[in-house]
């Protein structure tokens, strides 16, 4: 049983607690922090009883977890991550793991050396459709892959605390999708070249990015996405020997060839990938096998945005550092 510590309860924090994802039986929420009263007072009806604290580090002191999960806005995880860690606790944090790759790996490090376990919630990479691709190529069913091609445009408008933050796509999205881009094709991306633009209706600072993503095994990548398209568009196309991949949806793909066009449904929600991983983290927490979204596992798809995040400022391309602990930034 893992006693937990919930911090953040904006709209992400109240729907896990609403969808019960950690009330499984081996995760017990004990309390709950949070410095809005609304939140708080929103979350009391939700959960009623559940201790409530308006104070991150009141909480860690007066509450008795094993971990803290974190659902708090990216520039605020390093200081909360390194808090938890401080305080002896374990620590499942929410999507980016840090804004710096430098400082992702000190929390790393920090955590192995005190034999604590860091993890981070990467759920799109456990979505049916990801896995089944992963199967695939890692199976070699469809032969070799030649190149990949995704979009993942959305309609965001209310996202009121990614507005006024630099680099927005790439740090809150991106990391999703280039996550599932590593789980996928399974090679060490060696090269990127990232640019980030806007829209005249736009309140982002910089609301789409579009890079070219190369990989030490020849596969290149192309990405779009934004938060500022005027609808949402996903599109997840590859290239390989047995023939084209492509994904229209999250729920089915086709295999396309010169002679056939084959639709596999998969079903499945986002739910079902955020089940998926947090009951993985509960077993790596409890002393099962290392999670694929640990901390450590997770430095490649950190050093990948921050390489991309450092293109897209500098205006060329970025090569990227054969070790995933070698800092980008």
């Amino acid at each position: 049983m893992l006693n937990t510590l919930v911090v953040g309860l904006g709209a992400r924090g109240r729907n896990i607690l609403e969808e019960n994802v950690l009330c499984a039986p081996d995760w017990n929420i004990v309390a709950a922090a949070e410095p809005s009263a609304d939140c708080r007072e929103a979350t009391a009806e939700l959960v009623p009883g559940l201790p409530l604290f308006a104070d991150y580090g009141e909480a860690l002191r007066e509450t008795e977890c094993d971990v803290v999960v974190l659902y708090t806005p990216g520039p605020m995880h390093g200081g909360h991550i390194a808090a938890a860690l401080e305080a002896g606790r374990h620590v499942l944090v929410e999507k980016p793991f840090t804004l710096s790759h430098r400082e992702a790996i000190d929390l790393t490090r920090l955590a192995e050396a005190d034999e604590l376990k860091i993890a981070v919630g990467q759920n799109l990479r456990y979505l049916p459709l990801f896995r089944e691709l992963r199967r695939k190529v890692a199976a070699g069913d469809w032969g070799r892959i030649g190149y990949v091609a995704t979009t993942q445009n959305r309609y965001r408008p209310t996202a009121r605390n990614l507005k006024g933050m630099a680099h927005a796509w790439l740090l809150e999205n991106a990391v999703h999708e280039w996550d599932r881009l590593l789980a996928v094709v399974q090679q060490r991306p060696t090269r990127i070249y990232a640019r980030e633009f806007d829209t005249p209706w736009s309140d982002y600072l910089q609301g789409a990015t579009d890079a070219v993503i190369e990989f030490e095994g020849g596969v290149n990548a192309v990405t779009q996405g934004s938060f500022i398209s005027q609808s949402n568009d996903f599109r997840w196309r590859m290239d390989t020997e047995a023939g084209t991949v492509l994904a229209e949806s999250e729920q089915a793909y086709r295999l396309i060839t010169p002679d056939s066009d084959t639709t596999v449904e998969l079903g499945g929600s986002h739910m079902d990938g955020t089940r998926a991983v947090v009951t993985e983290i509960c077993d790596y927490f409890s002393g099962g096998a290392e999670t694929e979204c640990s901390a450590r596992n997770n430095l490649p798809t950190v050093q990948l945005v921050c390489a991309g995040v450092r293109s897209a400022v500098e205006g060329c391309p970025v090569d990227i550092p054969e070790a995933a602990d070698e800092a980008v930034d």
